[in-house]
């Protein structure tokens, strides 16, 4: 729920508001993890101000991030490029100056190198076949996790397997659970056949 309209010094909540609902929540989870990786970045190289303040960007600072990104933290090239969009949204969401960086070649180039160097082999994700089905229920049937966890782990397994159900189907983001959008007892119907 947005802040109240009382006039316009309540008028920068609205607008931190509005900033903050500009991303879904997923994209929102991922953009903090940028943030939190580029904060780190800088203060390990001394960028960071004695009072904090974030460095202003160029793009030998983007470079370096980037660097340190797929050097240090193994991340992928498409990791990286969302990693770069959230220290823009950062910037942004902090009313600080963001260049335009669609001139910005170096950090192409080195973008590129890192896209080149890292491997373009995509994970695999094998389909869960009905024998794989049945050994995970084998495994949580023998008391892994205790009685209850394993019940709702076994009820969640055959309903997605049977349902071809994705995993944001059967699955809430963080700890928020919305009977509207979010699989509930009564979207389920049994048949005697």
């Amino acid at each position: 729920m947005p802040p109240s309209c009382s006039g316009a010094p309540g008028l920068g909540n609205l607008v931190s508001y509005y900033k903050q609902k500009a991303v879904a929540p997923s994209t929102a989870c991922a953009y903090a993890s940028g943030a939190t990786a580029f904060k780190t970045f800088c203060s390990m190289n001394n960028y960071t101000s004695p009072n904090g303040k974030m460095p202003d960007i160029n793009e030998k600072l983007l470079c370096e991030f980037a660097a340190y990104c797929a050097h240090c933290l193994k991340l992928r090239f498409t990791t990286i490029k969302l990693y770069l969009s959230a220290v823009r949204n950062l910037y942004l969401c902090s009313d600080m100056s963001y260049p335009d960086c669609s001139t910005y070649f170096s950090l192409k180039l080195t973008l590129r190198g890192i896209q080149k160097c890292t491997s373009s082999e995509k994970a695999l994700r094998l389909p869960i076949t009905l024998p794989i089905l049945k050994d995970i229920i084998a495994v949580l049937s023998s008391g892994f996790n205790g009685h209850y966890l394993d019940t709702m782990l076994k009820a969640v397994c055959t309903i997605a397997f049977f349902g071809f159900l994705r995993c944001g189907e059967f699955t809430t983001h963080g700890n928020t659970f919305d009977p509207s959008s979010n699989l509930t007892m009564d979207d389920l119907t049994f048949h005697s056949n």
